[in-house]
């Protein structure tokens, strides 16, 4: 366990092995195997699902996670149809265990989301771990946050730094997030 850093150039920056894992059957042989990667090698997975994957596909999907002993995270929460509107459905896989990831830029309805009420709500309810960028290079999908960040931070300031640095200093550390 531990960050690839470049002291030089970036002195501030730590690096961590992980990936987002999109979902299929046979993910924990995937996962016990080494084939695909937890996050910083600790119990956490972060988890990707067709955005029309069906509600109970993913219920049985965390269950087979939490029972082999893995920490699903629920990347992109915003853009799954079986979620989206569904507070009870979120607080349902919740109580299982999961924690959830949500692209920073949702707040606006950014990339494939245009509700930006059903994300607000998620994050100033407190359901939202994770945020990320979902960034893929510097042009099209580059990692723009400085308006988002000014939102979240009038808007949920008590959950702000949590969701922004706290939270994934617990994650990579592999200490149990609750």
């Amino acid at each position: 366990k531990g960050a690839v850093e470049d002291s030089g150039r970036f002195p501030d920056l730590s690096l961590y092995l992980g990936n987002e894992i999109l979902y299929e059957d046979g993910i924990v042989t995937k996962l016990r195997q080494g084939d695909i990667h937890t996050m910083n090698n600790t119990k956490y997975i972060l988890v990707e699902y067709n955005i029309r994957t069906p509600y109970k596909e993913i219920l049985h999907s965390i269950d087979e996670m939490i029972q082999a002993r893995y920490w699903p995270i629920i990347a992109h929460v915003e853009r799954y149809q079986a979620l989206e509107g569904h507070m009870e459905r979120i607080d349902e896989v919740i109580d299982k265990g999961c924690l959830l990831q949500m692209n920073i830029s949702s707040v606006d309805g950014g990339f494939l989301n245009e509700n930006k009420r059903w994300c607000r709500k998620l994050l100033k309810g407190g359901r939202i771990t994770f945020l990320g960028t979902d960034a893929h290079n510097t042009d099209s999908r580059a990692p723009y946050t400085q308006e988002y960040i000014t939102w979240l931070m009038k808007k949920c300031k008590d959950d702000a730094e949590w969701m922004l640095t706290e939270a994934a200093e617990i994650m990579v550390e592999g200490k149990i997030i609750d």
